[in-house]
């Protein structure tokens, strides 16, 4: 079974491009409508619960202009050679595996 290395590392990568998104192609339009649900007393609106029916045409084609936004910028990176090598580097390498442990008393403060 192949392991994955935490997430963590990708972290620094997916900051890197949501700070430089705002150089890149123009952001897709998303409109907001507005749903409130009420929990007792507290109510709450979420402007764009209409992004979670997946099935909607809608939401498949706002879905697409994020994407082609995404790749446009994406593939024209000059450090994303090396980005896609890292992270093939991270993938692929096994995590440390232990087994066998067992209690060494007196090493082990209470």
């Amino acid at each position: 079974m192949k392991t994955h290395p935490p997430l963590r590392f990708l972290a620094p990568i997916c900051l890197m491009a949501v700070v430089v998104f705002a150089q890149g192609p123009v952001v897709p339009a998303t409109p907001k409508r507005p749903v409130t649900d009420e929990y007792g007393a507290i109510k709450v609106t979420d402007d764009y619960r209409w992004l979670e029916n997946w099935d909607h045409p809608e939401v498949k084609r706002w879905s697409a202009a994020q994407n082609a936004r995404t790749r446009e910028y994406l593939d024209h990176l000059s450090s994303r050679p090396a980005i896609k090598e890292r992270l093939t580097q991270l993938i692929s390498a096994g995590s440390a595996r232990y087994f066998n442990l067992q209690f060494a008393e007196g090493l082990c403060s209470p």
